[in-house]
């Protein structure tokens, strides 16, 4: 990790905690949706020579599975926490990109950064949805276990 990655993940958990405020987190759980920020910033800084698509998809998975359990945790909806997790993510800058050179008429350019930050966006909805399929199947496993064990223990 570099000096440059670290700047970026110190300058993406300030803009969590500021999206936080603005969000309107509690100051109890303000915290754990930082965290969360910086889980992501972190997974997409070590996958980032996978690819837009694959590093994204990879930070939204880690921190959607983070928040899922945070939200148990700290007995608060996942949004409260995967809503600023994920802000670091978020194209931003591709997507000024494109608009300017839209609007420069560098419609080459534009689509380059268009089909960035269209990949980006997928990775990132990929990511969230994949983790949340796998912890909704993980609690569904655990719950029908404990079902089970305990209509065994009726008998």
């Amino acid at each position: 990790m570099t000096l440059d990655d670290l700047i970026i993940l110190l300058t993406g958990l300030a803009g969590t905690v500021g999206f936080s405020v603005l969000f309107g987190v509690k100051v109890k759980h303000l915290f754990f949706a930082a965290l969360g920020g910086l889980i992501a910033g972190f997974v997409a800084i070590i996958a980032k020579d996978a690819g837009t698509f694959v590093s994204n998809a990879a930070a939204a998975f880690a921190a959607t599975l983070y928040c899922e359990v945070a939200s148990r945790l700290r007995k608060a909806p996942v949004v409260t926490f995967l809503t600023p997790s994920i802000v670091v993510l978020v194209p931003g800058g591709a997507l000024y990109y494109t608009v300017s050179n839209i609007i420069l008429k560098d419609y080459s350019k534009a689509l380059d950064y268009g089909l960035s930050t269209v990949d980006a966006c997928l990775g990132i909805s990929a990511g969230i949805l994949v983790a949340s399929l796998v912890f909704t199947v993980i609690l569904n496993v655990r719950k029908k276990a404990k079902d089970n064990k305990a209509a065994r223990v009726q008998k």
